[in-house]
């Protein structure tokens, strides 16, 4: 690719040549297979894109001309992101839109050169994202540079690219995970881009991100192939860091546990109430400092369905041999609306 620069003194046209600004990129690379390819579903992947030049005579753009653009386009790359490095970072803007929510997820990367760069500049644009897709599928981009305001009639032929396989069919297509404290409550969401024989997820939970104790289930679409959204709230948390993780279970039992996340709480209220003998069989007894201040109790199974329900007039022991074995949350409400929560465990 080339400029043409057309000087004009004392009637003398003078003619130099510079290069325009060449457009290279790396190959994916992934955080979970060792030789980076084939990729897992869910997994971590990045690549690099630079853009720039040594040529010493060029400026870039050329005075009064259009500014470099280069435009990258991803396939089963979820929400990515771009970190900017090397120098000058700040002369580059950039916008990423997605382009198609179906198989294959799409996205288009814009990046506008808005001022003049100095000679011998290059930008590196480092893009990470997750991996969307099935066994089999292609994950990869292409880039392409335009010269912008060189006379070449060669503009855009910077045409790098990078694709890889899909490896390792898993249950569902984990995209996001997030966690977030309101009040004294965690509230988790997360999505899925593509699912196939899924049957459901547990949410489990830790204080020290070593032991984990399923905290609630959500069922799964089963088959999708579009993004599908979840959530699960938690009332029954402790002061500190309380860990949460995913795991995505299969309707033939495989499974896979995604990546934990972590909020913190404080000012929470201890735990004033012990429920006994825990894990229970037919029935068990609630020992609370003031029998007297509680207006009612609760019990809610891992579905988050209310399975139990006292009266006006709470019983200190409940019978629950009619349910069955597995986790339950138990609730004891307070004639001041304060409620407090304890875990218990129905064995057969």
């Amino acid at each position: 690719m080339k400029k043409i620069l057309v000087i004009i003194f004392m009637h003398t046209a003078f003619f130099t040549f510079g290069q325009d600004p060449n457009v290279t990129a790396s190959g994916l690379t992934g955080t979970v297979v060792p030789t980076n390819t084939p990729f897992f579903n869910g997994e971590t992947v990045s690549f690099s894109v630079e853009a720039g030049t040594s040529v010493g005579s060029l400026n870039w753009p050329a005075p009064g001309g259009t500014p470099f653009e280069v435009e990258i386009v991803t396939t089963r790359i979820y929400d990515p992101q771009i970190v900017v490095t090397g120098l000058p970072a700040n002369y580059f803007t950039y916008s990423i839109n997605q382009v198609s929510t179906t198989n294959p997820l799409t996205y288009q990367i814009t990046i506008i050169q808005n001022q003049a760069i100095p000679e011998g500049s290059y930008t590196r644009f480092t893009i990470t994202g997750v991996v969307s897709g099935f066994n089999g599928q292609s994950i990869g981009y292409q880039v392409n540079g335009s010269a912008g305001g060189y006379l070449s009639t060669n503009t855009g032929t910077d045409s790098p690219s990078s694709y890889g396989d899909v490896d390792g069919t898993l249950p569902v297509s984990l995209i996001d995970f997030t966690a977030k404290a309101e009040g004294q409550v965690a509230h988790l969401k997360w999505s899925t881009s593509e699912e196939s024989n899924s049957d459901h997820f547990q949410v489990q939970h830790s204080l020290d991100a070593k032991n984990w104790v399923t905290k609630g289930i959500v069922s799964s679409s089963g088959e999708s192939k579009t993004v599908k959204h979840y959530s699960f709230s938690d009332a029954e948390v402790a002061n500190g860091h309380n860990y949460y993780r995913l795991k995505s279970v299969d309707k033939d039992g495989s499974f896979t546990i995604s990546k934990s996340r972590s909020v913190f709480f404080e000012d929470i209220p201890e735990v004033n109430f012990e429920v006994f003998p825990n894990p229970a069989t037919d029935r068990f007894t609630i020992k609370t400092p003031d029998w007297n201040k509680v207006k009612a109790v609760s019990i809610v199974n891992l579905n988050g369905r209310e399975v139990y329900r006292s009266g006006s007039k709470p019983n200190p022991e409940i019978s629950v041999g009619n349910l069955p074995y597995g986790i339950y949350t138990v609730k004891i409400i307070y004639a001041n609306q304060s409620a407090v929560v304890k875990r218990l465990a129905i064995q057969k």
